[in-house]
C-alpha cells in the first residue's frame, strides 16, 4: 500500500521548522562589532605616511580577529587629521568606538582633547608633547626626546664605554635641542665628549665641519637630525674608524640600503615573530622596510586590543574598562620596544633609535 503523500506546502513547513533552530543558533552566534579609531594625515602633507598607519592598524586588527574565541569582531574607523577636532568628535560620537590611535600634529591633538575627555574615549597619541600636561584618557605612545637620549647613551656606554664622542646637530632648531640633550646625557653617564658641532640653518652640506671632526678624531659620531640630514651627514663626513650613530628626532623609515657600506642595528626589540610577520607584510605592500612610525601605530593598536580583551561584554562599560586596562595591564612587548604604562604615557622603555654602524 502506498503511504499518503504530504502536500508540498506541508513538507516545506516541516523543513522550515527543522532548520529554524539552526538558523537561530547561527544568528545568536554573530559577534558584536566593536570599533577602534585612527586619526591620521590622509590628505596633503604626510598622507603617504598616513596610509601606512592605516595599513599597520588594519594588520593588527586582522591578526586579532583571526584568533579563535574572540568575543567581539573589531573594525577600524579612519579619520583624516586635516578635519581638525571634527575628526575626534565623529569618533567620540560613535558609541561602538572604544579607543583611538593617532594624531600627527600636536596642535590638532590639543584642539581635539576636549572631545576625548568629554566622551571618556581613550587616545593613544603619536603627537609629540602635551600629553603629560593633560587630564583624562589621553596617553602618549611617542618616545620622548629624553627616552631617545637615554637610548643613545645606553648604546654608547655598552658599545664603547671609554670612547671619545663627537655630537653633531642637524640644521633645524629641533635638531640642536636634541643634540644638546644628547651631549648632556652622555656627559652625565660619565662618557667623554670631545667635540660638538651644529650645521648651518637651512643647509644639507656638512663638508665644512669635516676638518674639525677629523682633528678631534672621535671613536663615536652621534648625529641628531632628520633622515635626509642623516644621509647627507653620512655622505659628507666619511671619517675612517668612527662608528656613526644616526638618531633622527622623529620617526623615520629604516636606513637599510640607504647609506652604502652601513649595516643597521635598530636600537629596540624588533626581532620577535610579531615584528617579522608585520615587517614582511609591510614590505610586500609598500616595497620598503617598515617605518618606525607605522610600527608604533601597530603597537598602539595591539595595546588597545589587549585592553579590549579584558573589557566586559556590556558596551556601556567598554570605554572605561579599556582606559583602566591600559593603565593596569602591565608591560607590553611591542615590535618597537617594551611599553610601560604610566599616568600620562604608555612609554616605550627603549626608544626607536636608528643606529647605523659604519667603518
Amino acid at each position: 500500500m502506498t503511504p499518503p503523500t504530504l502536500p508540498v506546502w506541508w513538507r516545506l513547513l516541516l523543513l522550515t521548522c527543522a532548520l529554524l533552530p539552526l538558523a537561530t543558533g547561527c544568528l545568536a552566534q554573530t559577534k558584536p562589532i566593536v570599533k577602534l579609531g585612527l586619526v591620521a594625515p590622509l590628505a596633503g602633507e604626510g598622507s603617504e605616511e598616513g596610509y601606512r598607519w592605516v595599513f599597520a592598524a588594519k594588520q593588527a586588527i586582522a591578526e586579532w580577529n583571526r584568533t579563535p574565541g574572540r568575543p567581539v569582531q573589531v573594525e577600524l574607523v579612519s579619520q583624516d587629521e586635516s578635519d581638525g577636532p571634527v575628526a575626534a568628535r565623529r569618533l567620540a560620537a560613535d558609541p561602538d568606538v572604544v579607543g583611538v590611535v593617532g594624531h600627527w600634529r600636536p596642535d590638532v591633538a590639543d584642539d581635539a582633547h576636549l572631545a576625548y575627555v568629554t566622551e571618556r574615549l581613550t587616545l593613544l597619541s603619536l603627537a609629540h608633547g602635551g600629553c603629560e600636561a593633560r587630564d583624562g584618557p589621553v596617553l602618549c605612545v611617542a618616545p620622548t626626546r629624553e627616552a631617545l637620549t637615554g637610548a643613545v647613551t645606553q648604546f654608547a656606554r655598552g658599545r664603547a664605554p671609554q670612547a671619545s664622542i663627537a655630537v653633531v646637530a642637524g640644521p633645524d632648531l629641533t635638531d640642536l635641542t636634541l643634540a644638546e640633550g644628547l651631549q648632556a646625557g652622555l656627559l652625565r653617564a660619565g662618557l667623554r665628549v670631545v667635540r660638538s658641532e651644529a650645521a648651518l640653518p637651512y643647509t644639507s652640506d656638512f663638508r665644512e665641519m669635516r676638518p674639525r671632526l677629523a682633528a678631534a678624531s672621535p671613536d663615536l659620531l652621534v648625529f641628531a637630525g632628520s633622515l635626509q640630514a642623516s644621509l647627507a651627514f653620512a655622505r659628507d663626513v666619511p671619517l675612517a674608524g668612527a662608528i656613526r650613530v644616526l638618531a633622527p628626532h622623529r620617526y623615520t623609515p629604516s636606513l637599510e640600503g640607504a647609506a652604502p657600506g652601513f649595516r643597521l642595528a635598530p636600537y629596540g626589540e624588533p626581532g620577535g615573530p610579531a615584528f617579522t610577520a608585520f615587517s614582511t607584510a609591510f614590505r610586500e605592500r609598500w616595497g620598503e622596510p617598515v617605518s618606525t612610525e607605522a610600527a608604533v601605530v601597530y603597537d598602539a593598536t595591539r595595546l588597545l586590543l589587549r585592553a579590549l580583551e579584558r573589557a566586559p561584554g556590556r558596551a556601556t562599560d567598554r570605554r572605561a574598562e579599556v582606559a583602566n586596562n591600559l593603565r593596569t595591564g602591565g608591560t607590553f612587548n611591542g615590535v618597537v620596544g617594551v611599553y610601560t604604562p604610566g599616568p600620562r604615557r604608555v612609554q616605550p622603555s627603549v626608544a626607536p633609535v636608528v643606529v647605523a654602524l659604519g667603518r
